[in-house]
């Protein structure tokens, strides 16, 4: 997040697997927010992609 002189604030734009970075002036100030702790495990695309494919193919053994 940059705070400006004037007192405004610009933090980063995200779109898609874009970022857009704010521009740094003279006399603003740039925080870097600390990185919280996440202990949940998330599943990525490729991982939710193998589960579904194994739970079809199990689907299609059993109606055998």
């Amino acid at each position: 997040m940059v705070i400006y002189p004037d007192g405004k604030a610009a933090s980063v734009k995200r779109f898609l697997w874009f970022k857009r970075y704010p521009s740094v002036t003279p006399r603003s100030e740039v925080f870097v927010p600390q990185k919280e702790k996440n202990n949940r495990s998330k599943l990525s695309v490729g991982e939710l992609a193998v589960l579904v494919s194994s739970l079809a193919i199990i689907v299609n053994v059993l109606k055998l």
